[in-house]
């Protein structure tokens, strides 16, 4: 039988999940928790989307405890296990999943959930941001005029404050383009219209590191 030569997916307890998991993990990347009652190794499949998916996500199981529901429900919004956690942006509600976890399931949501709501601004992610200068806008090839409002600065809490706003401004404006869009025509200029109609992007960047 061949070796799959994929990574492992660890166990953490509720001791090591913050310091071992969270505090190392790429700012840039979403987090990904399984919290399950038996301690089974993820499956292959799952191994395969950790590592297909390595350069948006990151991966963590942990061992449900019904001892510890107080620690998982106040921290994450788990109530029982199996369940799946999707850690995203700073300031942002878990995004939590109750159940057995189908594979073919779990591709589709992590495809979906892959990026934050606010995204970083890396090469990866600079043309399919549209913030790539020699590149092309999100709107189309035939789009002349584009904008990319970018927050730069250091890792600390100061940045997770303003990308939680930038965020918010981002929810509000996409909010703002659901009911402009009837009454708004299709040359309007303004950012609700602009963000809806992809010619624009918010994003932020690490101003000491970039991959």
């Amino acid at each position: 039988m061949a070796v799959l030569n994929l990574p492992r997916i660890f166990y953490y307890s509720k001791e090591s999940l913050g310091p071992r998991f969270l505090a190392k993990s790429s700012p840039h990347k979403v987090k990904v928790i399984f919290f399950s009652k038996t301690g089974e190794r993820a499956t292959p499949a799952i191994r395969q989307a950790a590592r297909d998916y390595w350069n948006y996500a990151t991966f963590a199981c942990v061992l449900w405890r019904e001892e510890e529901f107080s620690v998982w429900w106040n921290t994450f919004g788990v109530e029982s296990a199996p369940a799946v956690v999707f850690l995203k942006d700073p300031g942002l509600k878990p995004l939590v999943y109750h159940g057995s976890v189908n594979d073919s399931w779990f591709l589709d949501v992590l495809e979906q959930n892959k990026q934050q709501e606010l995204p970083q601004l890396r090469s990866l992610t600079s043309e399919e941001l549209g913030c790539d200068a020699r590149g092309y806008s999100r709107a189309g090839r035939d789009t002349l005029t584009w904008y990319c409002a970018i927050l730069a600065g250091r890792l600390g809490p100061e940045l997770d404050s303003m990308r939680e706003t930038m965020r918010r401004v981002q929810e509000t404006l996409s909010k703002s383009s659901e009911l402009k869009a009837a009454s708004e025509d299709e040359h309007s200029i303004t950012a609700a219209v602009a963000l809806k109609s992809k010619r624009l992007t918010l994003s932020w960047l690490d101003g000491e590191t970039q991959k």
